[in-house]
């Protein structure tokens, strides 16, 4: 009977003892993984206490040990750690690069690659620290204190890599992790906490690997950072340093550089360089196939003095060519292949081939064949059959490969993206099962250009972020996450979270909020700025059932813009209404108006409101982040009032416009206006110190064309009489077409067709009459930016004016013109006169009953 319970007393202890065990296992596993900011640094108050002493006071602080050999990479992080020391203590920590062999600094912090760095080769080998649990791994470092590890040094903190980022990782994190420095510093210019001594007692810490093998950013629509500086179209170097720097802080390791890239191009070679020499893996785009966009098929066919059609059916062996030479250009800095088959633009590669398959295994089968081929091209041009090598399902590939059509190689990995900004609810939705290991990642944005999104304000909240994080894990998505990050400095809350989960996989939307908001703004102010934020992510104006659905600042802009241009050339075609996308399709104008007047005008007053509440929040923020509270919370929640006030007053002139009430449309278009400025005003004033012309380029926000159409509807109301005379001809310079979204979804894009060719020093357009009997009066021409003239305007032979410094021009035409069938509009102008696409030609005749509806 004692022996029995006996026997069950040392069974539990025992069963106790593994639960620990176990327990403490999975403690530590947790552990090896964490976030940039939370590895704990052992400081202690007194140098008696301390293993290695960084600086006292003002005396000379300890010496970076860094070998001479080590990869560029690691060097410039040096510079980088080196350069956050100074602003902490003051000082300027010396290097070193040779093993001493009696050393003059009594404390060292000794960096390097495990296995090929020659000071933790020689530690090792005299048994001062042990690397093997590096053995193996990626991207991984260790921290560890030493006592004595040379003669004449007394300690020393050892930084050690599994490889070039581990060890540009670890050296990050003496500064981030143990000193508080901010890995986006440069964007939110959050200041360091000053030191006058760094004493460090024993430490020893494993940072394990990440759990995306692939972790990067994509800088899409990078237009305000390619007007920063002046350059224009093009990332100035020292932006892009900091880029790549602020990238590798937060422990990433890939990047697409820009949204058009050419290998070709100097500056561009000089950015992929950056990327290699900075220790990044270079990929491409989806529209960018192993190397080649769409767009530069005929300029690289014209280059060799050849006109070659744009079909892969008829022209396989030119595309072959073209991706060859685009491989072995791109072979030296490559990292990560993009394969697939898209079309001159970022649409699907039958827009453009028109001898392409019309059935869906067709057109599997031709994709298929084009991805094979370039993964024959890739390996030739990198020398090995192991190639890393994606394929991005986007939009019609999607469908093909849900359909069961496309069947990829086993040796590429499959990324699916994000559904609008940063929703994955779809994956639930395509009959998915979780993809093997090392096998499928995701294209994710924090940020999204399109036409109803935000390009200035940060949309995809925390909550968000946790769902999809999820998915992606229960669909075990988990290769490769790419984050389009746009122009960064308007997305930094979104970027440091989900760098965050790129390293750990996990992701808590209430911890990160309150982190956050505690690290950028401090603890009175957290809890206010967590409920703000909150709030405002909630508010954008919902267009449809789902919960990303909303309606934001680029939307408001760009619907108020094409409500105004179509009510003022009275143009009531569905092709307008068919704008709004699948959720308001085949509305007239007037509807379409009222439905978005409706939204704005609900929601402007609650955008007040919370503006107000953030404009009061702004005194419990400590006086040294109110600067980066104003540049990143108040002029995001300031910039979506104003829009929203915009689409508000634009449409309700519009709708007044269409009642002929022009006396009320004038006064209240006079409300639009202001909108516009007033945002305009807040980025002057976040232009500050380094910043200074940052907002000097913008074209994809949409405050240049509000500007202009509010100065054309102005013109418009001047010549409100238009609204008497019929409509007798038009040049129609817009376009639509259909293409298929995710899981079936259906979308319309459109853009101007430029009808009327706009040649060197002229172009004409000649069409019919629509009513011969009524005589011609007034010409209309709308060009899509001012024109630098002068342009000389003939219709049917006649003279009738000369044009120059105006975006839209309402030209008489003589009475006595003869009466004809046709009309001819002929534009002449000088070869260095700069004129835009024409937008709209109308002709309008003499005084007669209002076009309907």
């Amino acid at each position: 009977m004692h022996t029995t319970r006996l026997t069950h007393v040392v069974f539990l202890f025992a069963l106790l003892f593994c639960l620990f065990l176990i327990c403490t296992g999975l403690a530590h596993a947790a552990a090896e993984r964490t976030i940039v900011g939370s590895i704990k640094f052992p400081w202690v108050d007194a140098k008696n206490k301390a293993e290695v002493v960084l600086c006292e006071n003002s005396g000379r602080p300890a010496a970076f040990l860094v070998d001479e050999d080590e990869p560029y990479a690691i060097q410039r992080t040096l510079r980088d750690v080196c350069g956050d020391l100074y602003d902490i203590t003051g000082l300027v920590f010396p290097v070193v690069n040779t093993v001493p062999v009696r050393s003059d600094n009594q404390y060292m912090i000794i960096a390097g690659v495990a296995g090929t760095s020659k000071p933790l080769c020689a530690l090792e080998a005299a048994g001062k620290i042990d690397l093997s649990s590096l053995s193996g791994k990626s991207e991984s470092f260790q921290l560890a204190t030493v006592t004595d590890p040379f003669p004449g040094c007394k300690g020393a903190i050892v930084i050690a890599g599994s490889d070039m980022r581990g060890a540009i990782y670890g050296l990050y994190s003496l500064t981030q992790d143990g000193l508080g420095v901010d890995p986006l510093r440069f964007w939110t210019e959050k200041p360091v906490t000053p030191r006058k001594t760094l004493f460090l007692g024993k430490m020893e810490h494993l940072e394990g690997q990440p759990f995306f093998a692939y972790r990067g950013w994509f800088t899409n629509d990078e237009d305000l950072l390619q007007g920063w500086h002046g350059t224009f179209h093009k990332i100035a170097p020292e932006i892009y340093d900091v880029i790549l720097a602020t990238a590798l802080r937060l422990r990433q390791n890939m990047i697409i550089p820009a949204t058009n890239f050419n290998v070709a191009d100097p500056i561009d070679r000089r950015m992929l360089k950056m990327v290699k020499d900075y220790g990044m893996i270079l990929t491409t785009h989806h529209s960018q196939c192993l190397g080649v966009w769409g767009s530069d098929w005929d300029s690289y066919w014209h280059s060799k003095g050849m006109d070659v059609e744009f079909s892969y059916v008829k022209n396989r062996d030119k595309f072959e060519q073209i991706w060859s030479d685009s491989a072995n250009a791109y072979a030296p800095y490559m990292g990560l292949w993009q394969l697939g088959l898209r079309g001159k633009t970022d649409d699907a590669i039958w827009s453009f081939d028109k001898a392409f398959p019309k059935d869906p295994q067709g057109r599997a089968n031709q994709i298929l064949d084009a991805i094979n081929l370039q993964r024959s091209i890739a390996k030739k041009a990198s020398g090995s059959n192991e190639v890393p090598m994606t394929v991005t399902l986007w939009n019609e590939c999607l469908d093909l490969y849900l359909d069961g059509y496309l069947k990829l190689p086993d040796d590429v990995v499959v990324i699916i993206s994000d559904y609008h900004q940063g929703n994955m609810d779809h994956l639930d939705k395509m009959g998915l099962k979780p993809f093997p290991d090392n096998s499928a990642g995701v294209y994710y944005h924090v940020a999204y250009h399109d036409d109803h999104d935000s390009h200035l304000v940060q949309t995809v909240h925390p909550q968000r972020i946790e769902t999809a994080m999820k998915l992606i894990k229960k669909y075990n998505l988990s290769t490769y996450f790419l984050l389009n990050v746009a122009n960064i400095r308007e997305f930094v809350m979104g970027i440091r979270g989900l760098a965050d989960a790129t390293w750990t996989g996990d992701y808590n939307a209430e911890e990160f909020y309150q982190r956050w908001c505690r690290e950028q703004y401090g603890d009175k102010a957290a809890p206010e700025i967590e409920e703000a934020y909150k709030e405002q992510f909630a508010l954008p104006s919902r267009f449809g059932d789902k919960e990303d659905y909303h309606l934001k600042v680029q939307g408001m802009i760009r619907y108020g813009v094409l409500i105004l241009d179509a009510a003022r050339r009275r143009d009531f075609s569905k092709k307008w209404a068919g704008l709004w996308g699948y959720w308001h399709q085949g509305k007239s104008l007037r509807e379409t108006a009222e439905w978005l007047n409706g939204l704005a005008t609900i929601d402007a007053p609650k955008w007040d409101k919370l503006c107000k509440r953030m404009d009061q929040i702004e005194k419990l923020v400590p006086a040294s982040r109110r600067q980066f509270y104003r540049d990143n919370v108040l002029l995001q929640c300031h910039t979506a009032c104003a829009s929203t006030k915009w689409l508000r007053d634009s449409t309700r002139s519009a709708l007044q416009y269409l009642d002929g009430d022009f006396s009320q449309s004038r006064q209240t278009l006079a409300l639009a206006r202001p909108s516009i400025d007033y945002v305009l005003q807040l980025e002057k004033k976040s232009e500050h110190d380094k910043w200074a012309g940052y907002y000097s380029y913008q074209p994809l926000t949409g405050f240049s064309w509000a500007l202009k159409a509010c100065d054309a509807f102005s013109k418009a109301l001047d010549h409100s009489d238009i609204a008497n005379r019929p409509l007798l001809a038009r040049l129609d310079a817009f376009t639509e077409r259909d293409y298929s979204r995710l899981a079936g979804f259906g979308q319309t894009r459109w853009g101007y067709t430029g009808s009327l060719p706009v040649e060197p020093t002229g172009c004409s357009a000649r069409f019919a009459i629509k009513d011969p009997t009524q005589k011609p009066d007034l010409l209309v021409l709308d060009f899509d930016s001012i024109v630098k003239g002068p342009v000389k305007v003939t219709v049917n032979g006649r003279d009738i004016a000369s044009i120059s410094g105006e975006r839209i021009s309402y030209i008489s035409i003589p009475s006595d013109l003869p009466p004809a069938d046709e009309l001819t509009v002929n534009l002449s102008y000088d070869k260095n006169a700069q004129v835009s696409t024409i937008v709209d030609l109308s002709v309008y005749g003499v005084a007669g009953e209002t076009e309907k509806d």
